[in-house]
């Protein structure tokens, strides 16, 4: 008889002890919850790229002015695109002037409104090179013309 209680004595601890372990992990799993946020975003990118036609398909890597006489003007029409992700406005410089004197006899603008340009957009601008009426020691030059989109 005392075997069949230590039996029954051991059955019951140890139903008992699975009992709370499972009534543990129920209270736990009522003790905690979750919730499940899904996020996403974009990454502000800024582009500008340059054509010679209102499309967009001819991109312009360099101008040829041609001949150019003291005291005249050239202008050119370029089509410049943003193609970055946000709205930007557009600077214009220039650099690398051959031979640096050149940058002394000439100016670059542009009819540029400083308006702000959507992504996917392009707006028309026309370049202006004057060259000054006192060039002197100068028979050819180059130099980089700079476009940038900023936002």
């Amino acid at each position: 008889m005392e075997g069949k209680r230590r039996f029954f004595n051991s059955a019951m601890l140890m139903a008992m002890a699975i009992a709370i372990a499972c009534s543990g992990s129920v209270i736990y799993g009522l003790l905690q919850n979750s919730a499940k946020i899904g996020s996403k975003g974009t990454v502000k990118s800024i582009g500008v790229e340059v054509y010679s036609d209102s499309a967009c398909i001819n991109k312009v890597s360099s101008i040829d002015w041609g001949m150019a006489e003291p005291g005249s003007v050239k202008d050119t029409t370029v089509y410049v695109k943003n193609t970055g992700n946000a709205p930007v406005t557009l600077s214009l410089g220039t650099d690398k002037w051959n031979p640096p004197a050149a940058s002394s006899y000439m100016r670059l603008t542009w009819d540029y409104g400083g308006g702000s340009i959507g992504p996917s957009s392009n707006v028309q601008v026309k370049l202006t090179l004057t060259l000054f009426a006192n060039v002197t020691g100068v028979t050819s030059f180059s130099f980089d013309i700079i476009v940038t989109g900023s936002g």
